[in-house]
């Protein structure tokens, strides 16, 4: 992509960069994407790794496999038009794994294995590793175990605090009164 020039959005402030493609598409990008090295082409090189594929079928970008559309998410959004995802419903979890918290499914995986399947605070046995929500400080970012949904979403409610938790656990020993 070759950058012509920046701009900025009136309405929510946000910085873009006009840029055209090799393929000669001229388009604006986020500029946050474009300095991070995360823009490679408008669009066209993914729908490239598409030509050739039979009638109902489409290749996953991340593992390059060649399945059934049913396989991919359709998104419904009047932005995106019935849009296919690029990458196939068994990769999409690693994928959002490996940007949210830089770990793969295997990682997750053995993380559970060490936890016994079990949530890390109420101990309930977690069936399927979709069941584990990944529990990290969101301060620095690491992971501190993996957690059932209600005990992850109990520590957000709660501000990720020890001593917000800490006193409502005093005030329900002591049944209401503090």
């Amino acid at each position: 992509i070759t950058i012509s020039k920046f701009t900025k959005r009136k309405n929510n402030g946000d910085q873009y960069a006009l840029g055209k493609c090799d393929c000669g598409v001229i388009k604006e990008y986020r500029l946050g994407e474009v300095v991070k090295g995360q823009i490679k082409s408008c669009g066209c090189s993914k729908l490239k790794s598409q030509e050739g594929l039979p009638e109902g079928k489409r290749r996953c970008n991340h593992c390059t496999q060649v399945k059934d559309i049913s396989n991919f998410i359709v998104y419904k959004h009047p932005k995106w038009k019935d849009q296919v995802s690029t990458k196939c419903d068994d990769c999409l979890p690693d994928v959002y794994l490996i940007k949210t918290h830089g770990i793969t499914l295997q990682q997750k995986q053995a993380m559970l294995d060490k936890q016994k399947q079990k949530c890390a605070i109420c101990l309930i046995h977690l069936k399927k590793l979709s069941d584990a929500k990944v529990d990290h400080d969101h301060v620095t970012k690491k992971i501190r175990g993996l957690l059932c949904g209600p005990c992850n979403q109990g520590l957000g409610l709660l501000k990720d605090s020890s001593v917000v938790l800490r006193k409502a656990a005093d005030y329900l020993d002591n049944k209401g009164v503090i």
